[in-house]
């Protein structure tokens, strides 16, 4: 009735407040827009106004009391005592045909908490499954084979996924994978995040800043882009605005939660010492340490940060399932790994594998725990075959041990407090060498009977490390974070000479796995120039005068033979193949075979990005077989439904 209501909103009101559904607005972002809009309904409005201006005189007692009712209705509404929905905890537990298979990834809810979406095992390799609330079986999603990292959009309809560097979405209820972005540019396991705009944000590759795409596909932009952080785990704010997302330099020694505004492509430091978070409806931030500790601490959404002291949640997260410990629905459902660490991780034992697939135990009595910081697992047989050197996860942190063979108690040969991993033998079975997290860090080297000291062969940042067999050269492959620090590339150090490291092979793409032959003659090496990561092989120390790519269809952790004339790699779909190279002066490979189906519970030790067994001279495998916790990850799965209530009340306190 009042003039100086606008005529739109007027307009507004009464299509609102029709009887029939259908001649209401279809969305509240329909309303929404009415209301922004000044010539919406204009004639519409002038009529209705004249029409309840003539009914106002002979309605105005009937409308007082009505009036008067609303105002006691709408009085009770808001002051009657109300119920929060209960929170519901429980521990999820798949068969092992359907369990989550990538302990760095915990399943993800749908943002009305209704499903969860993890990485589950498949014919071909990894893949996506959804497991519904309302079903006691989870089920896979076709079309996502070798899934890493994956995002649900935010009305639950789509996951968005990355396979060999590209950028997919398919329906979550049943349909084909479309393609948003192929051009091997998705850094695939360092997460993603879908906006409520419509985009998708997700590290560049090498992480060296964030990208953002269209869910519809198109070109993509640069959100934010930095010479000297890594970034990773993008997580959406609640208003759209921009993302949570971890940043730090090469080696993430500290992690480091940042805010990104996406309108003026500024990013910030926002919380040190968590690596990961996400802002929640309370207008929290809830973050996890790097011990496992799940905190909330208030945080400011127009300024992007965080505005309070943070509050222990009490929730004990596995540290050792990964990089991403927890996921939270718009709704409020909780997913978290609990429990967990060294005591009650995952146990192994040691096999030998034979050609054909048969395993036999090394050592009966021997079980152990491998490395856990960042799943840098890896063991190296002796050249003499005596001994194994490997890296074990105990009480004392991350060491290097040596167990002589076929029997002997294992003895220690690392003492440092910080981790220690990835041994290989010098050719006389006299020194290993590892690399170290320690300061310095690098690749250090020590008599393999624990006599004398450790040795720094080569400072820096080292993902894997060897001696040529001639003791020349040292191998080095650097680079775990990628493009920030300059790709994984493999370099190498002359021993005795003047000139600094040389590049043996640094290119735009990922270089990892690095293999010497026997002999010296050759370096084998997996790479993602062609979109997936494949196996090749060149020349050593001349990498530049041939080439040759081994595998098809996927390849990864090249091994020699001891006479060099066997090259062995695990296949995309999990076989042990076997190519040989001819002897002489040209590089030549012929077509690889299979050897056997590397069954699951040996695949538990982390091998994307190195080689993590052996070969012995009569070529079987050594390997480590899971014999005590799961192929997933050591710590429980839980699911806390409405758990924003329990966080209302936590931080209410």
């Amino acid at each position: 009735l009042r003039s100086t209501v606008p005529a739109n909103v007027v307009a507004t009101v009464h299509t609102a407040l029709q009887k029939l559904p259908a001649d209401r607005f279809a969305t509240a972002s329909a309303l929404a827009a009415a209301l922004k809009d000044p010539g919406y309904g204009r004639d519409q409005a002038q009529g209705q106004r004249a029409a309840a201006a003539a009914r106002s005189n002979r309605l105005l007692v009937p409308l007082g009391v009505m009036a008067a009712l609303a105002l006691a209705a709408a009085a009770w509404g808001w002051l009657r005592p109300t119920s929060a929905p209960p929170v519901i905890r429980y521990g999820l537990a798949l068969p092992l045909s359907q369990a989550p298979v990538d302990g760095s990834i915990v399943p993800t809810p749908s943002p009305d908490g209704s499903f969860l979406v993890y990485v589950g095992p498949g014919n071909g390799g990894n893949q996506l499954w959804l497991k519904r609330r309302d079903s006691y079986e989870a089920t896979p999603i076709a079309g996502t084979t070798g899934s890493q990292s994956f995002t649900v959009s935010p009305d639950g309809e789509w996951v968005a996924f990355i396979v060999n560097g590209r950028l997919y979405k398919i329906p979550t209820a049943g349909g084909t994978a479309a393609v948003l972005l192929s051009s091997s540019d998705v850094s695939g396991a360092f997460g993603l995040a879908w906006l409520a705009d419509g985009t998708v944000v997700y590290p560049m590759r090498g992480a060296a800043g964030l990208m953002r795409v269209s869910a519809d596909g198109g070109p993509p932009t640069a959100a934010w882009r930095s010479d000297s952080l890594i970034s990773m785990l993008p997580s959406a704010l609640p208003n759209g605005r921009g993302v949570i997302f971890r940043s730090c330099p090469p080696g993430c020694v500290e992690g480091q939660l940042w805010a990104l505004d996406l309108e003026s492509q500024r990013a910030h430091l926002v919380l040190r010492g968590a690596v990961e978070g996400v802002v929640v409806t309370t207008g929290h931030l809830v973050y996890a340490s790097g011990d496992g500790g799940l905190y909330a601490v208030p945080f400011d959404l127009g300024r992007l940060e965080v505005s309070g002291t943070p509050i222990a949640l009490g929730n004990p997260l596995d540290a050792n399932a990964g990089n991403q410990l927890f996921r939270i629905s718009a709704v409020g459902t909780l997913v978290m790994v609990v429990g967990g660490g060294t005591a009650t991780g995952r146990t192994f034992d040691m096999v030998w594998v034979d050609q054909t697939g048969r395993q036999t135990p090394v050592d009966t009595a021997w079980t152990f725990q491998l490395t856990a910081t960042a799943n840098n697992h890896g063991w190296a047989l002796s050249p003499d075959g005596s001994r194994l050197a490997i890296g074990l996860s105990t009480s004392s942190g991350d060491d290097i041990w040596v167990k002589p063979l076929p029997r002997g108690a294992p003895y220690r040969l690392t003492f440092d407090p910080l981790s220690d991993s990835r041994p290989q033998w010098t050719s006389d079975s006299r020194f290993i060498t590892f690399r170290a997290d320690r300061i310095p860090s690098g690749l250090y080297w020590r008599r393999a009977d624990a006599t004398g000291t450790d040795s720094l062969l080569a400072p820096g940042i080292v993902d894997e490390g060897l001696l040529s067999p001639d003791n020349r050269w040292i191998v080095l492959r650097q680079g775990s974070v990628g493009q920030v620090a300059g790709g994984r590339n493999i370099t190498g150090i002359r021993i005795g000479a003047d000139a600094g490291p040389v590049p043996l092979l640094a290119t735009e793409f990922d270089e990892m796995a690095v293999a010497l032959s026997p002999d010296g003659r050759w370096m084998a090496y997996q790479s993602d120039e062609t979109g997936r990561t494949e196996v090749f092989v060149r020349p050593f120390p001349n990498t530049d005068d041939g080439k040759a790519q081994v595998s098809s269809g996927g390849g990864l952790a090249p091994l020699w033979s001891h006479d060099s004339r066997q090259l062995f790699y695990l296949s995309g779909t999990n076989n042990m193949m076997a190519a040989r190279v001819a002897p002489g002066a040209e590089l030549a490979v012929s077509a690889p075979e299979v050897l056997f189906r590397v069954r699951d519970e040996l695949l538990g030790a982390e091998a994307l990005y190195y080689t993590p067994w052996a070969v012995a001279r009569d070529g079987r495998f050594l390997m480590a077989r899971l014999v005590g916790g799961d192929l997933a990850r050591a710590g429980t799965l839980v699911v806390v439904e409405n758990w924003i209530e329990e966080l209302k009340a936590k931080v209410s306190r």
